[in-house]
């Protein structure tokens, strides 16, 4: 199953569509994300990352609904997309739970570095261009 979000994932980060809201900040993206299940959350993973939130559009995860969050890593031309859905073990599958002290499962597909985790009680997956340094550093 990581195989599969990853490939979807990827596929909407290379097709990228026009983004719905554009806002810099999570209360902006929680303001327009009304019709999700789940209130977005800022990632604890991501707090220490030096990125930029740009804006969002719907989307959805293997037919979950979600919000995909496109962010760039200033002075540069990266940009990179979070999806946050409602973490649905049924369809989802086990994946690694922040909380409990689990690492991120990493999948790389169509160039793209994936990195897929449940955090919140959400599912998180952030691509990344292959080859890159991680934005998010191994403790």
């Amino acid at each position: 199953m990581t195989e599969r979000i990853a490939l979807e994932v990827a596929h909407n980060h290379i097709k990228l569509k026009p983004l719905d809201v554009e806002t810099d900040n999570m209360e902006g993206i929680r303001g327009y994300f009304t019709d999700l299940e789940f209130v977005p959350v800022e990632s604890t993973l991501l707090a220490s990352a030096d990125l930029e939130l740009v804006g969002g559009r719907y989307c959805s995860i293997q037919s979950v609904p979600a919000a995909q969050l496109r962010i760039t890593v200033p002075y540069s031309n990266r940009l990179q997309t979070l999806y946050q859905s409602e973490y649905r073990k049924d369809i989802f599958g086990p994946l690694p739970v922040l909380e409990q002290g689990n690492a991120p499962v990493t999948v790389n597909v169509k160039g793209i570095t994936v990195r897929i985790w449940v955090e919140k009680g959400l599912l998180f997956s952030l691509t990344d261009d292959a080859g890159l340094e991680p934005i998010i550093q191994p403790e």
